[in-house]
């Protein structure tokens, strides 16, 4: 069988066949282009290649198949002498995915030289974020690659839901790829609140004038570090009695109310009340007392408090943070 024949035979087949589902169909044109392309059948491919990148048989192609159908189609036009359409398929391919490159094993250079003119004179990035990092506030643990599909000068930054800057990320020429780092801290080195942000990726040539920006939405949520205690006061020391006080009071005051007490010698009354004082004094006197903590153990427990202050308030100024991303959205022109 013929080149020409298989595939009228391949579209006829597609035409009669019970619908199938989109994937098996746009596998299929997909297969089919890229062999009439490799049989140099460029019209034959091109019909084919663009049928498997309609809209109602895309769903059926994996983004990798969405690429090659791409690759070839642009490729196809090219040796049809369709430059137009083919830096028009090429400009779409690299839109979507700066980083892919053709093949120089698979396509010759007249198709590469084409591709990198598109990459040249197309400045735009892509964006590869994770769904969601967990870090302490200020660590620069959110991080964001940028890549490039030429060299350019690029700005990043943080924006709140009403457009605010927060912080800037990043300034300067980007000629692969970069990597943008959020530590969830605003200009200031204040942590931000939770909520909704945005990191705005813009690409320009001329300063000022910005070309094409990506807009990767943030969910910001702070979750505040559970606070120290405060280290217990040192315990206070007792002294038992102070029998210097206590033995010569109640020695003395016995001595003079004993006696009189049995009615030896006169003064009855003052001796009993005198020996009474005496012995009551020396009581007093000697009794247990109850006195602070030591220089060293206060001095100890000021610096566990000085510590715990100096943690808490660490805690304070780095929360925990959860960062999670949304799915990036690419716009042409000024960010606003």
């Amino acid at each position: 069988m013929t080149r020409l024949g298989r595939l009228v035979g391949t579209a006829l087949w597609l035409s009669l066949a019970p619908v199938p589902a989109a994937a098996q169909t746009a596998s299929v044109l997909l297969a089919e282009g890229i062999r009439a392309y490799r049989d140099l059948e460029f019209a034959v491919a091109v019909q084919l290649l663009r049928r498997a990148l309609e809209p109602t048989d895309t769903r059926g192609l994996s983004p990798a198949d969405r690429q090659r159908a791409q690759v070839y189609l642009g490729a196809a036009d090219v040796f049809r002498d369709e430059l137009d359409q083919a830096v028009a398929t090429f400009r779409t391919l690299v839109l979507a995915d700066p980083r892919f490159r053709p093949d120089s094993l698979v396509f010759p250079p007249r198709v590469t030289q084409v591709f990198q003119d598109v990459l040249q004179t197309n400045k735009a990035v892509a964006l590869a974020a994770p769904r969601e990092t967990r870090l302490r506030a200020g660590d620069q643990g959110f991080a964001v690659r940028a890549y490039a599909t030429s060299r350019h000068a690029l700005q990043a930054q943080i924006t709140s839901v009403r457009g605010e800057l927060i912080a800037t990320l990043y300034r300067g020429q980007i000629t692969d790829s970069v990597v943008l780092t959020w530590g969830g801290l605003d200009a200031a080195g204040a942590v931000v609140s939770a909520g909704r942000y945005t990191v705005v990726v813009t690409s320009s040539v001329v300063p000022d004038q910005v070309l094409r920006s990506v807009r990767l939405p943030l969910e910001v949520t702070v979750n505040p570090l559970d606070t120290l205690p405060w280290p217990p006061a040192p315990p206070r020391t007792t002294r038992g009695w102070d029998l210097r006080f206590v033995i010569p009071g109640v020695v003395v005051g016995a001595g003079l109310a004993v006696p009189a007490a049995l009615g030896v010698g006169g003064g009855k009354s003052a001796r009993i009340a005198l020996g009474l004082t005496f012995g009551t004094m020396g009581i007093i006197g000697g009794r247990p007392r109850t006195s602070g903590p030591s220089a060293s153990a206060n001095a100890e427990w000021r610096a566990q408090v000085a510590a715990v202050q100096q943690e808490n308030q660490r805690r304070r100024n780095r929360p925990q943070m959860v960062i999670r991303t949304g799915p990036p959205e690419s716009r042409e022109g000024p960010t606003r």
